[in-house]
């Protein structure tokens, strides 16, 4: 059996590994933000679905993300970060990053895409920082767009040639 784990790196104490997500990834995982609970089921058809990755640290699932396809060419990012993100955040950022990159290439491997984009809750700059570092530009700010009628961010990555 060929293993589905991508990279498995010793950092110190931590143990790191990024793998392609499986649904039992969302046991027991905990959202660092409350409002995200609510996405957590809808994970499930993501993972089973769609090109998706886990960050895992210490046995312990830090992050889940992945793309779904919007319609043809166009993929949307999601991503959640656990609860314990927030204590290794310096030692995966590359590995998320590393990560999203090699899911990129996959979803390009399925259909040639000319935009990337993400939904960014406006009301959280640490991740609209992010997303800015994975290459997205904000475009639009989303009144009162998600449940909890947050403000969100409209973030792309327009491929070259097609801007």
């Amino acid at each position: 059996m060929i293993s589905n784990i991508e990279n498995i790196k010793q950092n110190k104490d931590v143990k790191i590994e990024t793998r392609v997500a499986v649904v039992s990834d969302l046991i027991g995982f905990e959202p660092r933000y409350n409002e995200d609970k609510c996405h957590v089921e809808k994970l499930s058809l993501y993972i089973e679905n769609f090109p998706s990755t886990t960050i895992i640290i210490n046995n312990k699932v830090i992050a889940i993300g992945g793309f779904i396809r919007s319609h043809k060419g166009v993929w949307s990012s999601w991503n959640i970060v656990s609860k314990e993100y927030i204590n290794y955040k310096k030692s995966t950022f590359k590995y998320i990053v590393i990560s999203f990159n090699k899911l990129k290439e996959r979803v390009n491997n399925i259909e040639t895409v000319h935009r990337f984009q993400a939904l960014v809750s406006a009301d959280r700059p640490e991740d609209i920082k992010f997303n800015l570092i994975l290459g997205y530009k904000k475009e639009a700010l989303l009144k009162q767009y998600d449940i909890y009628k947050k403000d969100m961010f409209m973030m792309s990555e327009l491929i070259k040639g097609d801007e």
